[in-house]
């Protein structure tokens, strides 16, 4: 799934962007999604109408699933005046996820990018607008140069790789494109492409690693090899048997006896948490030679895009209604 913050950035909003909106934002960014709800709902609080916070609110309920709460916020969104194109764009997102809950999002949202009328999104700059109300710290760090980038090792080149995004590019020069959301789908396609390489010996490859090129798989094959491979090395951490368990299956297939006597045992592990902090050691490690002083802030940033939310709540919920 595409990171929360991604969508934001790939939806620009008209509207001013008030401190605390954009603090759930940046929160989102970094994969915070509890403290960019309560953000976002203190902004909500104090004006019901801010469009930048609407959007943001409407943005997570997309990316948890609750797509009829996404909906009230789409519609608060399209009754500002004028209405925002983004309000178009967002609707037919929900539609597209209610037919495909799995869809991938970049491919969602190009879908329905189109079927709103390929509106331009990025005129009113509320981007430039966004970028100069961060908060001083993100906002003030330069970008990196995306030939240091191309320069590391394959491994690392992945991990650090969404540095060199489209949005990120865009986000750094705040001159938005209309060709944005087709740069990023091809963009998403070659991270695709550069997993799979990666993926021919997962039990080789460090956690981090493992995690980052998960992410980004699309074969289902390769995505099973790599997602065994992290539950056996770290085999404490049940959050991870529970995706190896859910992840090959259609999501409407019933449980079976076996699968809930796996699903106990995966529970009753001393663990249940996606390997977030392995990931930001890596990062951090990776970033230093680039910039050692801003490192921790930059992995913090890239966390949300390398090893966003497990799917596997999401894949349970919908096969335990499938039990019933």
């Amino acid at each position: 799934m595409l990171p929360i913050a991604g969508l934001v950035t790939a939806l620009l909003l008209a509207a001013p962007a008030s401190g605390t909106a954009v603090e759930a934002y940046l929160a989102a960014w970094r994969g915070d999604l509890e403290e960019a709800r309560t953000l976002v709902t203190a902004a909500l609080a104090r004006d019901p109408r801010h469009g930048a916070a609407l959007l943001v609110a409407a943005c997570l309920e997309i990316e948890e699933g609750h797509l009829d709460a996404a909906a009230v916020q789409v519609g608060r969104l399209a009754a500002l005046e004028p209405p925002p194109a983004e309000a178009a764009v967002l609707r037919a997102l929900i539609e597209r996820r209610r037919g495909d809950t799995f869809e991938p999002m970049e491919e969602a949202l190009a879908g329905a990018w189109k079927a709103a009328g390929r509106p331009d999104l990025g005129k009113h700059g509320l981007l430039r607008s966004v970028r100069e109300a961060l908060p001083a710290g993100l906002g003030a760090i330069p970008p990196i140069d995306p030939g240091e980038l191309r320069r590391r090792p394959e491994a690392e080149a992945l991990l650090l790789s969404p540095l060199a995004s489209p949005l990120r590019l865009e986000w750094a020069s705040a001159r938005p494109t209309s060709d944005l959301l087709e740069s990023h789908r091809q963009w998403m396609a070659s991270q695709a492409a550069r997993a799979l390489a990666l993926a021919g010996a997962p039990d080789a490859n460090p956690v981090a690693l493992n995690v980052c090129v998960y992410r980004w798989l699309d074969d289902p094959w390769s995505r099973q090899q790599v997602i065994a491979a992290l539950a056996r090395a770290q085999p404490d951490n049940g959050a991870l048997d529970l995706a190896a368990l859910l992840d090959p299956a259609a999501d409407f297939l019933p449980l079976t006896a076996a699968d809930l006597d796996a699903i106990d045992l995966a529970t009753a592990k001393p663990e249940f948490a996606w390997p977030y902090p392995a990931v930001h050691a890596e990062l951090v490690r990776a970033l230093r030679p680039l910039d050692g002083p801003h490192a921790a802030l930059r992995a913090r940033d890239l966390l949300g895009w390398c090893a966003p939310a497990s799917l596997a709540p999401f894949k349970l919920a919908r096969r335990a209604e499938a039990t019933r």
